[in-house]
């Protein structure tokens, strides 16, 4: 009788509960989309490795979503010390980037606290490697602010080749970093997804980006580091101080270098740097220093860098 009554009452629970399950899904929308919705317009606009992996944990659905985003950031921590420990564990971080079998595009982060030549490094920087037009563009300013000042307020083309020989060794800084970077992503890219279509490499400081298109994958997957950089030109302007009318900002010691492939016309110039700052908060602020900088006469050939892209590329 008790075991009678024991099943009469256990009957319903199954009912019961499928009711109370169903109530729960229908009350959750997320349960209603699908899955290359909840990809394309919420994981990829999110595409921060950290947060993914948060998501991840919400439930097993989004666990196993979270490896389709066709977008990823991730931030990497350098460090230049040579003890145990303190280096890029690159395969945990290749290991990591090879579950996301759908990437399309990823964007790394580098992240160090020591200056690339000491008390070389200007205040302003600003500069880029463009490999589909085999250009590289760095911009430096001591300063960058709103507002005018009197203080060192020369409209001239003054000239301080002291200060240049010391700008020289933060170019060749600046490009012996870019291609570090490029032997980063041509290791990285040969374990990742045939997916992938660009990546962009830039440090936390904001300064320096590298991008790579898919032609460049593509390069690098099948072992083909010779981006056709042939003979090359170097042009510089310098200006101890500019006013840039349209944004209301000052810049003094201003440095504009340009490398770029022989093949290249001098009225590509102006175009390389402005599109080294496609994506920048300050884009217009950045432009405007520019074709003011181009202004300003050439710098002399005989204190430019005389290394080309082939040299750097070549370093070990």
């Amino acid at each position: 009788m008790e075991d009678s009554l024991h099943q009469t009452i256990l009957l319903p629970e199954a009912p019961v509960h499928s009711i109370l399950k169903e109530e729960e899904s229908s009350k959750n929308p997320f349960e209603r989309l699908p899955d290359d919705l909840i990809v394309s317009h919420i994981l990829d606009k999110i595409y921060e490795a950290k947060s993914l992996c948060l998501i991840s944990l919400v439930s097993r659905r989004f666990s196993s979503l979270v490896y389709q985003t066709h977008v990823l950031s991730l931030r990497i921590a350098l460090y230049w010390g040579r003890a145990p420990g303190q280096v890029l564990d690159f395969e945990t971080c290749a290991k990591f980037l090879a579950k996301f079998s759908s990437i399309k595009s990823l964007y790394v982060e580098l992240d160090y606290s020591r200056n690339l030549s000491g008390d070389v490094d200007p205040p302003v920087v600003k500069w880029k490697i463009d490999t589909e037009s085999a250009s590289f563009m760095i911009l430096t300013a001591r300063s960058l602010q709103l507002g005018t000042t009197d203080d060192d307020n020369d409209q001239g083309n003054a000239f301080n080749p002291d200060h240049f020989r010391l700008l020289r060794r933060f170019f060749n800084c600046c490009m012996i970093m870019a291609c570090w970077w490029f032997k980063f992503v041509e290791k990285l890219v040969r374990l990742l997804p045939e997916s992938l279509q660009k990546v962009v490499v830039a440090d936390s400081k904001r300064e320096g980006k590298v991008h790579f298109a898919r032609r460049d994958i593509i390069r690098m997957r099948n072992g083909n580091s010779n981006f056709g950089v042939g003979e090359t030109n170097v042009k510089a302007w310098h200006a101890p101080f500019l006013i840039l009318p349209l944004s209301g900002y000052v810049m003094k010691t201003v440095t504009l270098f340009i490398i770029k492939g022989t093949d290249r016309s001098d009225s590509d110039d102006l175009l390389i740097a402005k599109e080294a700052f496609d994506g920048e908060d300050d884009h217009q602020v950045y432009v405007e220093a520019i074709e003011e900088t181009m202004k300003r006469d050439l710098i002399s050939q005989d204190v430019l860098p005389a290394r080309d892209f082939s040299f750097y590329l070549n370093l070990d």
